[in-house]
């Protein structure tokens, strides 16, 4: 815990007023710039699911347009609700990133908070960068110091987001560290979220991540125009540690090496459209496919281990895309018949292929009492019998963590599959190629090659 006198929220907000360009590893830039690509891929895809159109022509009818882009679409909302559609759009189709080690989706919260502020602004790319980089660090941080909260019910994205995109937002503004702080504070304040999503999982989840973005952006807003929120929330004798925690929140660990050591380099990359922890199961249906893709129809039966917590997702029923995408036995059955899944794979007409239901029917999942197994979160072994014989696999690090990484190659196809298809094969192109370049030279605010281009993220075949 920090010293009594300066507590744990006045230190993360000193090192997020202070911190500069110049102070970023280049490895840190570079991975901002990955996660500023990925984000933007996921969300100007989603952009046009059902949820988030449902969200943006809410928020349209009750405020009116206004100064920040929603890209993927022609519309422009106010800054607080440019960020809830965003963080909407973001998540819905269960392909935005997280972090390893917190189990937490950090961009899809702070990132809309990011790019809605600084429009508005009129700032920079390389101030996009440094606001990236600290609301990373610090969602990061806290969510590894409150994993006991998980424990409780309580699911990190929304609950430790809000800080991430307060911080984010608080830098956009320029905020000194005392303001940082109060809105540090009020986003402690409003924190919350629970994991159970499940019977209108997507809409409820996806609703909660673009609140959250919302909250953030609202909270560093208010600070910086003065008002106080609460400067002890971590351990305040009702704050946020005995709320969410039982007490357990370890402000060393939260500020161990902060700006030495970069734990926002531990996030992951998803390269299928499913619950994360589908991944690795879905990795070792892969690796052995080569050998079953022309006898699936011989297997007896598949089984799967993995850890407690994956083996809950053994839901049978996908009356839902969200459904299909929660499910091992799916995801299993998907990666068999058509090899990596695509978003298509989880959609209506896949969901109906009589083969998908005659496979789940020939899959066993448990959760293991392998150590091998168990000592890993992602770790997942596949077993597949059939005419006498068993071939399995065993993935303890799914494509995407940082121990099996998806290279800027993969990324960068990840990022044009989703976008051609709304903004055109050029327009798609040529916004990557910015993107890998963001915040390469100081850029004055205002400038074209700021932040006007998010404008310009509108589809290729809109009127």
């Amino acid at each position: 815990m920090p010293a009594a006198d300066v507590t744990l929220s006045e230190q993360l907000a000193h090192w997020i007023a202070t911190l500069r360009y110049e102070d970023l590893p280049p490895e840190t830039v570079h991975h901002v710039r990955r996660c500023l690509l990925d984000h933007l891929g996921v969300t100007i895809a989603g952009a046009g699911s059902p949820i988030a159109r449902t969200v943006r022509n809410y928020l349209l009818s009750s405020e009116g347009p206004g100064e920040a882009s929603l890209p993927g679409t022609q519309m422009a909302l106010s800054v607080p609700n440019a960020a809830f559609a965003n963080g909407t759009a973001a998540s819905v189709l269960e392909l935005d990133d997280g972090h390893a080690q917190a189990a937490i989706h950090i961009g899809a919260t702070a990132i809309p908070a990011i790019m809605a502020t600084a429009q508005a602004r009129g700032a920079s790319c390389r101030d996009v960068v440094v606001a990236t980089a600290a609301a990373y660090e610090v969602a990061a941080r806290l969510a590894i110091a409150t994993r006991k909260s998980a424990e409780r019910g309580f699911n990190a994205t929304p609950l430790i987001g809000v800080f991430g995109a307060a911080a984010g937002t608080s830098k956009i503004l320029g905020s000194e560290a005392r303001a940082i702080a109060h809105a540090l504070g009020m986003a402690g304040s409003d924190a919350g979220g629970l994991f159970d999503y499940h019977g209108g999982w997507l809409d409820s989840w996806c609703i909660n991540v673009g609140r959250t973005a919302r909250n953030g952006v609202v909270c560093a807003h208010l600070a910086d125009a003065g008002i106080a929120g609460p400067l002890d929330i971590f351990h305040g004798p009702r704050g946020f540690a005995t709320a969410f925690t039982d007490g357990a929140l370890d402000g060393e660990q939260a500020l161990r090496g902060l700006g030495r050591h970069w734990l926002m380099l531990q996030t992951y990359v998803k390269p299928y459209p499913c619950c994360r922890r589908l991944h690795s199961v879905i990795d070792a249906v892969l690796a052995l496919r080569p050998q079953l893709a022309s006898c699936v129809e011989a297997i007896d039966r598949i089984l799967v281990e993995t850890s407690t917590e994956s083996a809950r997702l053994d839901g049978r029923t996908f009356d839902s895309m969200s459904a299909a995408q929660m499910s091992i036995g799916y995801g299993v059955a998907a990666a068999l018949l058509f090899g990596a899944p695509r978003l298509d794979h989880f959609g209506e007409n896949t969901r109906g292929d009589s083969r998908i239901r005659a496979l789940v029917e020939r899959i066993e999942v448990s959760a293991s009492d392998d150590p091998s197994i168990t000592a890993g979160r992602s770790t997942a072994r596949v077993s597949v019998v059939g005419g006498g014989v068993t071939m399995s696999e065993t993935v303890s690090e799914p494509l995407g963590n940082p121990a099996n990484p998806v290279d800027d190659q993969a990324l960068e196809a990840k990022f044009l599959d989703l976008t051609e298809p709304v903004l055109g094969q050029q327009a798609a192109l040529r916004l990557a190629q910015m993107v890998w370049r963001f915040g390469e030279a100081p850029s004055a605010p205002g400038d074209k090659d700021g932040l006007a281009f998010l404008r310009d993220l509108a589809p290729a075949h809109a009127g």
